[in-house]
């Protein structure tokens, strides 16, 4: 890593540089905090990330991004980092030992908690996503039958349904591990039902032109940051391709159901309390769509056919989410080496998602 830095910043004392914990795609980040501010540092940003990208990703795919990236944020969208460019070359990207490395402007901030502010972090998120989605308007937009998410979402369950046909998905051939065990046993259930279901409308809607342009595509709520209730970042890119906005609607308000457990959303029920007409989760989840699409339409359109997408979406990636870990554990451990346990915390959490049962931990 020393000898990347001065890549950067060839003049600059460094004061640290740690590695930070990351997600599972395979990238790795540093953050790197500076002694002083060389002259052709940006004032005021002693704080860096340093990003190398996952080994299969190339240096035109990264470029790409980064041109996206930086389009939108001279268009106000200042929750996105600025690149900071090689000294010799200019590019914001480079490779080294075959993989691509960039340095970024370091973001504050941390994931919300969504009991506490749930009311506050909706709107700003879909306030934000209008901005992005203003912003990447004018880059790659495109009408065309059909939307990425929909092509990609049919394919995973096609795929899905072969393996599920062929016994993988079957409890009793996994009884050596007692969490994947009882995660599969749950898949089983809801499985036919949810898919059928799923096949049928996003074959109908795949037969409709769709107005696409570049999304983000993995807007988590754990990719978002937030200091003192306010929104200061969107990151991890890695997603971001010409697609349908639904698509991230609808990760944005799917990834809001791994974090809240049934007694967690009794309590944001009692935030929306002047507004809830129902006493159940469902309606309170229904009060945080309504606010994060109020918001987003405030500034940007958003069809009742884009919001019927965006909701099929988040009914059906509990689903596929939750095969696509079982599979990955069963048959690809290997690829969760050193991070098991997060992996199957993970697993079992759209279990409890699928079964509708937040409160059901799974087995110890």
């Amino acid at each position: 890593m020393t000898q990347l830095i001065p890549r950067w910043f060839p003049d600059a004392s460094i004061r640290s540089c740690d590695k930070v914990a990351s997600g599972f795609s395979g990238a790795i980040v540093w953050k790197l905090r500076l002694e002083d501010e060389p002259s052709f540092a940006v004032p005021g940003l002693h704080d860096w990330a340093i990003r190398c990208w996952p080994a299969e990703t190339s240096l035109e795919r990264v470029l790409e991004i980064h041109s996206v990236i930086r389009h939108a944020r001279q268009l106000q969208c200042g929750f996105l980092p600025q690149y900071r460019p090689c000294q010799r070359s200019g590019l914001t990207a480079f490779e080294n030992q075959q993989r691509v490395w960039e340095c970024s402007q370091w973001m504050p901030g941390a994931p919300p908690n969504l009991v506490r502010s749930v009311k506050s972090v909706a709107p700003q998120l879909g306030f934000a996503l209008a901005q992005f989605h203003n912003a990447t308007a004018s880059m790659g937009r495109q009408f065309s039958k059909s939307a990425l998410v929909i092509d990609s979402r049919l394919h995973r369950l096609r795929t899905l349904e072969k393996i599920s046909n062929q016994g993988s998905f079957a409890p009793a051939a996994m009884k050596s591990d007692v969490k994947l065990h009882w995660a599969s046993n749950i898949l089983q259930q809801h499985w036919t039902t949810k898919v059928t279901t799923a096949k049928t409308v996003l074959n109908e809607l795949q037969a409709i032109s769709w107005h696409q342009q570049y999304v983000l595509r993995d807007v988590h709520c754990q990719n978002t940051l937030f200091d003192n209730e306010q929104l200061t970042a969107i990151l991890d890119y890695d997603a971001l391709r010409i697609d349908s906005p639904a698509a991230d609607i609808a990760r944005l308000i799917g990834s809001m159901q791994l974090g809240l457990t049934e007694e967690l959303w009794q309590g944001v029920s009692e935030i929306f309390s002047e507004a809830a007409t129902e006493t159940k989760t469902e309606g309170y989840k229904e009060l945080v769509w309504q606010s994060l699409l109020a918001a987003y339409r405030q500034i940007r359109a958003f069809s009742e056919q884009e919001e019927r997408l965006a909701r099929l979406l988040v009914e059906v990636s509990p689903v596929v989410n939750l095969a696509n870990w079982v599979v990955w554990l069963a048959q690809e451990p290997a690829r969760f080496q050193g991070r098991m346990e997060e992996a199957i915390v993970r697993m079992c959490d759209w279990a409890r998602v699928v079964q509708g049962d937040c409160s059901d931990r799974g087995p110890s």
